[in-house]
């Protein structure tokens, strides 16, 4: 039976190993951290790279009328 189960340890996936080890609650926590920091950094780069972040959204400005409409001095654009 030792040798099926090493068998299968053989055949595990990366995350199939990775779920299967054990670990204290303070290596949980910090594994944990470490992949949220770097999803959220890896998704931050990407936005960055592609100009599609949150700060990168424009709004139309909507023409004023009435007092203040005007540039100083009466001048308007046409």
């Amino acid at each position: 039976m030792d040798a099926k189960k090493e068998n299968n340890d053989k055949l595990a996936t990366p995350a199939q190993a990775l779920l299967r080890k054990d670990v204290s609650r303070k290596e949980f926590l910090a594994t944990l951290a470490l992949t949220l920091v770097s999803i959220l950094g890896f998704s931050s780069i990407i936005h960055f790279l592609t100009g599609h972040g949150p700060g990168r959204t424009t709004t139309a400005v909507p023409k004023k009328s009435g007092y203040g409409a005007s540039s100083y001095g009466g001048k308007t654009e046409s």
